[in-house]
Order: structure tokens, then sequence, then C-alpha cells
């Protein structure tokens, strides 16, 4: 729990959801792998009791590789189909992607290696 963020007009910034009036940031840790995946299903309950008091909004700093499901849910629709026709623009191969990857506009995943292949080989269309 931390600091209520300033309020931003859903479009002033790449990012939704600040107008929560609270955030939860659960994890689990342990020195094992047996005990880390009851770390992990204590995570997985408590999102699940938290789940009817939440707006389902995700801070992209609190994810890793959940998927595009919940990278559009950070950035929301509509930002997410503004930023995607940029990505199309600058990045069309998706060689610059990481865990809040934003596929660029009319495409579909690429392996970073063959993108990054077609970069070095300097034979992108």
């Amino acid at each position: 729990m931390g600091r209520r963020r300033p309020r931003e007009r859903g479009a002033a910034t790449p990012l939704i959801n600040r107008n929560a009036a609270w955030v939860s940031h659960p994890y689990g840790i342990s020195p094992t792998p047996e005990e880390g995946q009851l770390a992990k299903a204590w995570v997985k309950d408590f999102r699940g009791k938290i789940a009817p008091y939440a707006t389902g909004g995700v801070w992209l700093n609190f994810i890793g590789n959940e998927g595009q499901e919940r990278t559009r849910a950070a950035f929301g629709n509509g930002n997410y189909a503004r930023l995607a026709l940029v990505k199309r623009d600058v990045d069309p191969q998706n060689i610059f992607q990481g865990n809040q990857n934003i596929l660029p506009a009319g495409s579909c995943p690429v392996p970073r290696s063959a993108a990054l292949g077609a970069w070095v080989r300097n034979d992108r269309p």
C-alpha cells in the first residue's frame, strides 16, 4: 500500500488505471521450490479473494510476461491500439520486445530469434 497516485485523464499517458483508490501487489518468496508452490498458491488465493473489490486494472511494473490480455489491461484497448500503430511503423519485426510487449498493429507474434536474425542480416521489409 502506498500514497494515492495523482489523477490523470485516461489518454494523458499511455497507462490507465490511475484513478484506483489503492494498489495491491501480493507476492510470495521461499527458499525451496516446494515452498515456492505454496507461496504461489497463496498469491493466487489472495488475488481471488480480493478480486470482487478490485478494478481489474493492471500496473505494468507489477507483472511479468503474462500475455497480451494483461498488457492490454494495463494500457487499455484504445491506448494499446494507438501504441500498436506506432510499433508497426517503428518496429514492424517486433525486435524490441520485453515482458509487456506491444505487438505491431496487424502482426502476429514473431519468435524473437527470427526477428533478430532479420535485423542482423538487414533483410527487413
